[in-house]
């Protein structure tokens, strides 16, 4: 992504990141839209829930991990969990 132009140097000044946080954030709002579950990987467990990375960090409730309560949030990390996206 082109962030403010050129360098002194004439390089074009650009974000990896923010490219990255760009498309994730339309493919949530496209999912959202159409209310299709999306993917990610659960990187650390939090106050109430996961951080879950999509594309960009994104929390998940502990409520919305299971049917029932979780017990040990830290059995929840693993390569994939599927979830709804319900908000961008």
């Amino acid at each position: 992504m082109l962030l403010g132009g050129w360098t002194e140097d004439g390089e074009a000044e650009l974000s990896y990141k923010q490219a990255r946080g760009a498309e994730a954030e339309l493919m949530l709002m496209e999912a959202m839209e159409r209310q299709v579950p999306v993917r990610g990987r659960v990187s650390r467990v939090v106050n109430g829930g996961v951080i879950v990375d999509v594309g960009i960090p994104a929390f998940l409730p502990a409520s919305q991990l299971d049917l029932f309560r979780v017990k040990d949030l830290n059995c929840s990390a693993g390569p994939g969990s599927r979830g709804p996206c319900s908000g961008v």
